[in-house]
Parts: structure tokens; sequence; C-alpha cells
């Protein structure tokens, strides 16, 4: 149980930290 909910915070975190990354990367293209 405890490993599941670890494995799925750590997908939530990768996925939100690629998402920031990507519009971070959108923003520094459009200066």
């Amino acid at each position: 149980m405890r490993g599941e909910t670890f494995f799925v915070l750590k997908c939530i975190f990768a996925f939100s930290y690629n998402k920031f990354n990507t519009s971070e990367k959108e923003y520094y293209g459009k200066i």
C-alpha cells in the first residue's frame, strides 16, 4: 500500500515537473 502511494506521488510529481519545465521553456522562448 505504502509503495503504491509513493509510486503515484512520484508520477504526479514527475508530471507536474515536466509540465512546469515545458511551460517555462515556452515562456523563455517568447521573450
